[in-house]
């Protein structure tokens, strides 16, 4: 009954809702016509007061203050990632599952964020970055072990990449 499954936006990134904090904010959407797809039959969003509330079935699952952007429309499919030390191509609106550490392999076409990172650089590609890196104030889950990496392409929105440690 609690295994409240995904939430999908605009094809760009994807959201587990099982454990997921009250409230997560700066989430980067467009003004209007977003796109909500949830593996939960029972999924919907309604916007309230600047919010868009999620919900599963009658239950509010999280509410998300959303960050406006323009998304960029030749967004690639997906980036590398170096994964404890093995290279991997991570799909967009994809997760991945991280033991130690992850780094995201640099792309000349694309500013990194990682949220919760505190770097001097702008762009936070080509920096290792463990759990404890992190800030948990900023995790997605209630357990603060699930990250934002979100990718820019000419200040425009791209895509976002969950990271889960284990």
């Amino acid at each position: 009954i609690n295994n409240y499954g995904t939430l999908e936006i605009n094809h760009n990134f994807l959201l587990y809702l099982t454990n997921i904090k009250k409230t997560l904010r700066f989430i980067p959407i467009k003004s209007k016509n977003n796109d909500f797809h949830f593996s939960n039959p029972l999924g919907r969003v309604k916007k309230v007061h600047g919010y868009y509330k999620v919900y599963i079935g009658n239950r509010v699952v999280t509410k998300l203050k959303p960050q406006y952007f323009e998304i960029v429309q030749d967004c690639c499919k997906g980036f590398e990632f170096v994964v404890d030390g093995e290279k991997r191509a991570v799909a967009k609106a994809s997760s991945i599952f991280v033991q130690d550490t992850f780094t995201v392999v640099p792309d000349k076409d694309y500013r990194v964020n990682i949220i919760g990172f505190s770097s001097q650089h702008k762009d936070e590609s080509g920096t290792a970055v463990r759990l404890k890196d992190l800030d948990k104030r900023y995790s997605i889950d209630k357990a603060g072990k699930m990250y934002r990496v979100e990718f820019y392409k000419k200040n425009k929105f791209c895509a976002m990449i969950m990271v889960r440690f284990r």
